[in-house]
């Protein structure tokens, strides 16, 4: 009868554990589940993030490319300039002979 009771109690135990680590795997399947919601959440975020980034790395190709455009043309301006001035001071010298 001490065996049988022993068993009994054995038994008891084991169900208890078996209670035991149904909860466990019912809370890491919960826990999985948020897991592979936010892992969901950051890809979304890193797509909007690698998108933005090509759109920021395009304008700031067109910028540079822009500037480099208005160095040269600012150049070409400021040279346009002196040209001017040299043919306006000939012409101011060629009018003073001309009196």
């Amino acid at each position: 009868m001490d065996d049988l009771k022993l068993i009994l109690q054995k038994l008891d135990e084991l169900k208890s554990g078996i209670d035991e680590l149904r909860t466990d795997v019912s809370d890491l399947k919960t826990d999985v589940n948020e897991l592979k919601s936010d892992v969901k959440e950051l890809d979304r975020k890193t797509g909007i993030i690698l998108d933005q980034t090509a759109g920021l790395t395009e304008f700031q190709t067109q910028v540079t490319d822009d500037l480099s455009d208005i160095k040269k043309e600012i150049s070409f301006i400021g040279h346009k300039e002196y040209q001017n001035e040299k043919d306006v001071y000939s012409i101011k010298k060629q009018l003073e002979i001309i009196k």
